[in-house]
């Protein structure tokens, strides 16, 4: 347990560190991004090519089948098949690539060239952009089961690596975008596609080398297998087609509405939310791959104490950046993007909102994909995340703000954890006391204190000064609060010889 933990502390310093370099290449990015392609263009690529960035997050949650199937089998030790495994994922994949391809060149482009609300001059660039995201989409699910097995493998070094030389080679395309002539939105869509292809080599050819044991190419003639996998990944896919049709309905309902212009304010402020995510995403993924594995060799003790752990932690990490944001959500975007569209502040302050409650769910996937029942968990889980897409439509019919779907979605999650913990108590040893005495009353505490900080914002101008003072002022006072009240006394002393190392090693 000991070397399982440090490994996860390990793994989550080194997501940290990519997280950190992807962050503020993102943030350079999204902004030269905008000024380059203007507001109509920028939210155009976010209906159209938002596919690819729709797509990435469902190959994200497809990756889930990969690695669970081969984090379980790796748990069974010398009982496992690993190979046979992952060559089963692997022609699953290739399908599921040929479905998305069938779905963009058909629906697709029905939907660009009948109902996009967009200039009829732009029409043509629509469809440029819709092909090359479905190339971009194609690779990144055929990339799906070797990501999986990395992984579930838990070498994260190298796939912050690939991840962070993606963004480098994102920065590198903008600054050519700057200097290059012509269509700005074609070559913009085009880099992204060059991009998503790299990955997907990056991804094959690392497995190729290292794992070349576990992708040898040898075709499953058992078919139970695929049926399984099938189902399982079916299931998976239902719940992962309600958030892309969630968010991409959302942002197609946005435009109906309203214009390109507030696509521009929901896609900015999706990316604020998705910056700011990371932080969580990081930290659960880190211990994922444990989760399921002594979930596999029946250590259910384990699984339970690293998921009622790893939620608090997920709640804390996220809260440090995200009240400074909200604080100063409308001074950080003047400073980011000098002039961000309208509706972008409350959108973004929304979401942030909407994500900290998200993050009290964090790992509850994971251990509710270990039991590989989930047949019943993704069918609510898929009604209550398409219950937003009926409720936005009538929330604009009768006149209401663009954010206010945002309000909506903040209660559809409260719903989506209550949701989550049930089934955790029915199909495992997950105790709603345990995590209301080990995770949600610490998570309380915390929340209720960090409450007065909401008063510097009026004591501190709107100034480049104000959004440093407040950044550091809410951090050092957060992570004092979250000592005190968030952690118990074991963690207390783990923190304490910590630092007490780091003293000794100056």
């Amino acid at each position: 347990m000991d070397n399982g933990n440090k490994k996860i502390f390990k793994n989550t310093i080194v997501l940290y560190i990519k997280l950190i370099v992807s962050t503020l290449i993102g943030l350079y990015v999204s902004r030269e991004v905008l000024i380059l392609l203007g507001e109509q263009d920028f939210g155009l690529y976010s209906v159209v090519g938002g596919i690819v960035t729709l797509l990435n997050f469902l190959s994200t949650v497809m990756a889930s089948t990969s690695y669970r199937y081969i984090a379980i089998e790796i748990g069974k030790g010398e009982h496992g098949n690993v190979n046979r495994v992952f060559n089963t994922v692997f022609v699953v994949h290739i399908i599921l690539s040929i479905l998305v391809f069938l779905f963009g060149d058909t629906v697709g482009l029905w939907y660009v060239a009948h109902h996009l609300n967009v200039a009829a001059d732009k029409i043509a660039d629509a469809q440029f952009v819709l092909q090359t995201s479905i190339i971009a989409a194609m690779a990144n699910v055929v990339a799906v089961p070797f990501l999986g097995t990395i992984v579930a493998k838990e070498k994260f070094f190298y796939n912050s690596l690939v991840d962070i030389g993606c963004h480098l080679l994102k920065l590198t395309g903008v600054i050519l975008l700057i200097h290059l002539v012509g269509d700005k939105l074609r070559q913009y869509a085009f880099i992204i596609m060059a991009i998503e292809v790299v990955k997907f080599l990056a991804a094959s050819v690392y497995c190729l080398v290292k794992e070349r044991y576990i992708i040898k190419w040898k075709f499953n003639k058992n078919f139970r297998d695929y049926k399984e996998i099938f189902s399982y990944s079916g299931w998976i896919m239902l719940g992962a087609t309600a958030c892309v049709c969630q968010t991409q309905g959302l942002a197609i309902i946005i435009n109906r509405f309203f214009s390109t212009v507030v696509n521009a304010a929901f896609g900015i402020a999706q990316q604020v939310n998705s910056y700011i995510m990371m932080f969580v995403k990081n930290l659960s993924q880190a211990a994922v791959p444990q989760m399921m594995k002594s979930y596999s060799a029946g250590n259910t003790d384990r699984t339970i104490f690293l998921l009622t752990h790893i939620t608090k932690y997920a709640f804390f990490i996220m809260l440090i950046p995200t009240i400074p944001c909200i604080i100063c959500m409308q001074d950080v975007l003047n400073l980011w993007l000098v002039s961000p569209p309208a509706y972008t502040a409350e959108f973004a302050t929304l979401l942030l909102v909407n994500g900290l409650i998200n993050s009290l769910g964090s790992g509850f996937d994971s251990v509710i994909q270990a039991t590989g029942r989930i047949k019943k968990y993704q069918i609510g889980f898929s009604i209550i995340y398409l219950c937003s897409l009926p409720i936005s439509i009538v929330l604009f019919s009768l006149g209401f703000s663009p954010y206010s779907i945002i309000v909506a979605n903040i209660f559809l999650s409260v719903g989506q954890l209550s949701w989550q913990v049930y089934i955790l108590t029915k199909q495992t040893d997950f105790e709603v006391l345990l995590y209301w005495r080990k995770t949600l009353v610490p998570i309380a505490k915390v929340s209720v204190s960090a409450t007065p900080l909401i008063v510097l914002t009026l004591l501190v101008q709107p100034t480049l000064l104000r959004i440093g003072l407040i950044s550091i002022v809410t951090t050092i006072y957060l992570c004092v609060v979250i000592f005190f009240l968030g952690l118990d006394a074991k963690e207390k002393s783990i923190v304490k010889s910590l630092i007490i190392k780091l003293r000794r090693n100056q």
